[in-house]
């Protein structure tokens, strides 16, 4: 992942436009968009501002490695929470019998993304 890749899933996560992005932190929305269409990242005086506004730190956002912090309890779409809620409503046998086929899911999206 590049920092602007974080950027753009900071903003999805937090429900932030583009262009309430570019309004808070004076980053023109072409620079913004030429991020993502280019994938490119943003210039080093840039990412003060774009910290304070994201409410990040400086280590979170440049340090791709260190993993996104799970959704708040709340901050889940419509179709996660109904994913959970349908997980919660079964017997202890069929959610190991999901958690398995989801596994399963994921091998395979795994591999295909290797080909």
């Amino acid at each position: 992942m590049i920092v602007s890749e974080r950027i753009f899933m900071i903003l999805k996560e937090k429900k932030i436009s583009q262009a309430e992005f570019a309004a808070g932190t004076g980053i023109p929305p072409s620079v913004i968009s030429d991020w993502k269409r280019k994938g490119t990242n943003p210039a080093t005086d840039r990412i003060l501002p774009i910290c304070q506004y994201l409410g990040v730190s400086p280590t979170y956002l440049l340090d791709t490695s260190i993993p996104p912090s799970p959704p708040a309890i709340g901050d889940f779409t419509d179709s996660e929470n109904a994913l959970i809620e349908i997980y919660r409503s079964l017997n202890p046998s069929n959610q190991e019998r999901l958690l398995g086929y989801i596994d399963a899911l994921n091998e395979l999206q795994h591999k295909e993304k290797d080909k």
